[in-house]
């Protein structure tokens, strides 16, 4: 995923919580069956349903136990990160 691409999606997910349009389910995770929880954006349709757009996963243990070390991957200096 480039960096446009995780910027538009945080950004996206910043919009959901500013609208109150975000909420935490559990789903069925296709290739494991196993229950995750999930951050969905929700979309109010015009006949009054939801449609729930999946944003994230939420890790269910330690970070640590997943990651070895973050880092950023844009250069230093970028303008859009000052």
């Amino acid at each position: 995923m480039s960096t446009a691409d995780k910027r538009q999606n945080f950004e996206t997910l910043c919009r959901a919580v500013q609208n109150r349009d975000i909420a935490l389910l559990n789903c069925q995770h296709s290739t494991t069956g196993e229950m995750i929880a999930v951050v969905c954006a929700t979309n109010r349709l015009e006949n009054g349903l939801l449609e729930f757009i999946p944003l994230a996963r939420m890790l269910d243990a330690n970070m640590g136990e997943f990651l070895c070390k973050c880092v950023s991957t844009d250069p230093p200096g970028n303008p859009e990160l000052n």
